[in-house]
């Protein structure tokens, strides 16, 4: 079980913020200005039409974090939020997760996405004791791709038409890390 107070501080400025019915409006309408960057890569954003799809989401991350079988957050820089990193359902039998993340537009390039993701990583690890942190990216996002390669994932394959995109099926690249190779990466300073 996730703890509902649950934050992770990155720096004096930013921090992982576990989210609240009270940010479905500012994230709704942050997704709604970037549609255009979302929508090459994320299905969801198709079907958020409406503050209440945000809420809604915002409700169901709530429920699965009350269970342990999900994390999600916000990240906040500065008192904005800037983005969102968490996982996919958390299956702790086998000490598996798949992840995902973003950031706005306005925040890309400042190392916001790679912080986050590296501190839900190693929530992930060392409090949550998951051994094994997937992330799956459209062979086509470079900048996704370039951000799980410096985090030190290794890429497995592709899974061949697996994503439904806009009526089309995509591949997804599936790239890993295991818990012990987190913790050498940290070692080395990655």
């Amino acid at each position: 079980m996730v703890s509902e107070n649950l934050t992770i501080r990155l720096d004096d400025d930013t921090e992982l913020r576990l989210p609240r019915e009270e940010d479905a409006q500012k994230v709704f309408d942050l997704i709604d200005r970037e549609r255009d960057r979302f929508e090459p890569w994320m299905e969801w954003v198709h079907s958020f039409q409406t503050v209440e799809h945000e809420l809604e989401f915002i409700r169901t991350r709530l429920a699965q974090q009350a269970v342990g079988s999900a994390i999600q957050f916000f990240v906040w820089h500065k008192g904005r939020i800037a983005g969102s990193t968490g996982t996919v359902v958390i299956d702790r039998e086998n000490g598996a997760v798949e992840i995902g993340y973003m950031i706005f537009r306005e925040f890309e390039g400042t190392g916001l996405a790679y912080r986050s993701v590296m501190a839900l990583i190693t929530h992930l690890v060392e409090v949550e004791g998951i051994h094994r942190i997937v992330a799956k990216v459209m062979p086509a996002n470079t900048r996704s791709i370039d951000l799980v390669r410096r985090l030190g994932f290794t890429y497995e394959g592709v899974q061949r038409e697996t994503y439904k995109l806009k009526g089309r099926y995509e591949d997804l690249g599936v790239h890993s890390i295991l818990a012990d190779e987190w913790r050498v990466a940290r070692k080395d300073g990655r």
